[in-house]
């Protein structure tokens, strides 16, 4: 019996149907892009962070999720993230069928979107329409100097993603070294 039980469980894993979606499959993944940034003040930093959400559904599914703030590394803040991925006219449609307009909402604003089909570049068997839509996300948090921002999504893993690794986004910036800017700013006054 219990040799059975692990063939059972090794047929499955070895099967794909953990890994794999097909046309008419569910699947959701969320994709940092890109940063964009500037200084409002001396010591505050105002990040734009712009990611992506794939969702490809046959009903609405909510998802309560979070976005995290880092400087060098370290929490600068965390956003909640409330996405509802909207039943879809890409859900189930093969790839010479994948086209339209699709919507989601994101922390209850509606954002729209178009249906494209995707294939993971690593599993040839991972190909779905799914609903894609660009978010542009603002956050402005304490600045002391720091070299690399970055930010994070779905930090408490509340949605099981296509793609677990593509969820965050850094760039290095520095350090700013407002000393010798300062110190040019005096000698030009001799």
């Amino acid at each position: 019996m219990r040799y059975s039980l692990c063939f059972v469980i090794l047929a499955l894993a070895l099967s794909g149907s953990f890994s794999s979606s097909a046309a008419g499959e569910i699947s959701f993944d969320l994709r940092a892009d890109t940063i964009l940034y500037y200084f409002p003040a001396p010591d505050s930093i105002a990040i734009t962070a712009d990611f992506t959400l794939f969702s490809s559904n046959p009903r609405d599914t909510f998802f309560l999720s979070d976005i995290g703030t880092f400087l060098d590394g370290v929490s600068a803040g965390y956003t909640p993230l409330e996405i509802t991925a909207l039943a879809d006219e890409c859900f189930g449609k093969e790839e010479e069928d994948c086209t339209g307009d699709c919507q989601d909402m994101i922390n209850g604003v509606s954002k729209s979107g178009i249906c494209i089909f995707w294939q993971d570049p690593r599993d040839s068997l991972l190909a779905v329409c799914m609903c894609t839509v660009n978010i542009r996300w603002f956050s402005t948090v304490a600045y002391a100097g720091e070299a690399i921002v970055s930010f994070e999504l779905d930090l408490i893993d509340a949605i099981a993603e296509t793609d677990e690794l593509n969820n965050s986004f850094q760039l290095f910036i520095g350090p700013i070294d407002r000393e010798r800017s300062s110190w040019g700013r005096i000698k030009s006054l001799d």
